[in-house]
């Protein structure tokens, strides 16, 4: 299985949250609304996940949601394709892994270190 490191699709703005299709059509305000708020979803969906990864099909279908809302609020979606078009292998997933393994042992010294101080007033 392929997995991609979602820390960095969120420069960009696992399916927990339900997406719905940004409908191009009818009333401008609505389509705004709703596209904003499928942004919204997403960028919700990538930040309070309790894993930095997402698996490629997940990964496809937020780069679709982000692609549609881009289209219906007529901003360009290049940065988006080119996001898209990058390979397991272009995200820092092992280095993530080892950061966020730096940082629990970074906190468990310091809790240590913590316990160990006597505080004297």
């Amino acid at each position: 299985m392929k997995l991609f490191d979602s820390t960095t699709f969120l420069s960009l703005n696992q399916a927990k949250c339900a997406f719905f299709s940004v409908s191009l059509g009818g009333n401008t305000a609505e389509t705004f609304a709703l596209a904003i708020d499928q942004l919204r979803l997403l960028r919700n969906s990538l930040c309070h996940s309790t894993s930095s990864e997402i698996d490629k099909p997940t990964f496809d279908q937020y780069m679709q949601h982000a692609k549609d809302a881009f289209k219906a609020l007529g901003v360009k979606t290049d940065p988006i394709d080119a996001i898209g078009g990058l390979t397991e292998s272009d995200f820092p997933t092992e280095e993530v892994r080892k950061l966020e393994q730096g940082i629990k042992e970074e906190t468990r010294a310091y809790i240590k270190f913590l316990e160990g101080v006597s505080f004297r007033y």
